[in-house]
């Protein structure tokens, strides 16, 4: 009886201390449901740290990867863990990740502790690890009990890009065309393109030459044309008011001399109807009216 009680106290004192060691933190690697890359491609891969129900307060990751087959892009920490270790680095030559952060307050909740970008720079199999000098540390005490399995990769090389298609130019036929007789133009200048799509103007010289001078209307004030009319035209307007100045003198000269007849042939006629003078027709009317004296 005493061997039972015995052995009892006993089991009862390992369980737990199993069931302690179980529930320690781990460190595992994400980087999706894909194993396969090929070269240049970009591969995103999470450090996720599982406390277990424990309070974590720092954390130090060592990641291992090959330098030959991988190159780190970036390194980005949760900001949860705002207390990061100076001294964080990474190296592409050794192929190393070394990054320490601590949260305040603590966490005992599984999350992110760092997101990875790594480049694929050649083709093969790769594998990322957890290094033995990575911690997780609660109250100065390392509970880290075990990381998961390394990240195996498969890596090919990059498709060859598609060849466009080329499809074969149709051959032209040689036709033989008539030559069309010329056309006459009404403008004096040619229309050509250059190569930039400019218009360009050139002037014919031969319709240049047969082509009378025009006079410029445009923009003229409303009197330049009559102007110019008179300009052109000054001789016969001097020659038209010469003869009109020798008409009116000799209508002038003619009118006068037919007015003096005119007034000679009145006087004539009042002397032949009168050829008394006054006094001698009243001397006539008074004898006639005279009374006789005694």
């Amino acid at each position: 009886m005493k061997k039972i009680i015995f052995a009892g106290v006993l089991l009862s004192l390992i369980v737990p201390s199993f069931a302690f060691a179980e529930q320690k933190a781990v460190l595992y690697f994400s980087a999706g449901s894909s194993a396969s890359y090929s070269v240049g491609q970009k591969i995103n891969v999470s450090v996720i740290a599982d406390p277990k129900g424990q309070t974590l307060d720092t954390i130090k990751a060592v990641v291992k990867f090959p330098a030959d087959t991988l190159d780190v892009q970036s390194v980005s920490i949760n900001s949860k863990f705002s207390a990061a270790d100076p001294e964080n680095y990474y190296s592409n030559a050794d192929g190393i990740i070394s990054y320490a952060a601590g949260i305040p307050g603590g966490a005992n909740t599984l999350g992110q502790y760092l997101m990875v970008v790594f480049q694929v720079k050649k083709a093969g199999n790769a594998s990322i690890n957890f290094s033995d000098q990575s911690l997780v540390l609660s109250a100065g005490e390392n509970i880290l009990s075990g990381v998961g399995q390394p990240l195996a990769l498969t890596i090919t090389e990059a498709a060859p890009a598609p060849t466009p298609k080329t499809e074969p130019k149709p051959t032209p036929q040689n036709t033989v065309k008539k030559d069309a007789p010329p056309k006459p133009s009404g403008s004096l200048t040619n229309k050509n393109i250059d190569d930039s799509g400019t218009s360009q103007e050139k002037t014919d010289p031969v319709l240049a030459a047969l082509a009378p001078a025009a006079i410029p209307i445009v923009g003229q004030a409303p009197g330049e044309n009559f102007l110019q009319y008179l300009q052109s035209k000054i001789w016969f307007l001097l020659l038209a008011l010469l003869i009109l100045v020798m008409v009116l003198f000799y209508f002038k000269k003619t009118g006068l001399a037919f007015l003096m007849r005119n007034t000679k042939k009145t006087g004539l006629v009042e002397n032949q109807n009168y050829p008394q003078g006054k006094g001698e027709i009243a001397k006539e009317t008074n004898n006639h009216y005279e009374t006789p004296k005694d």
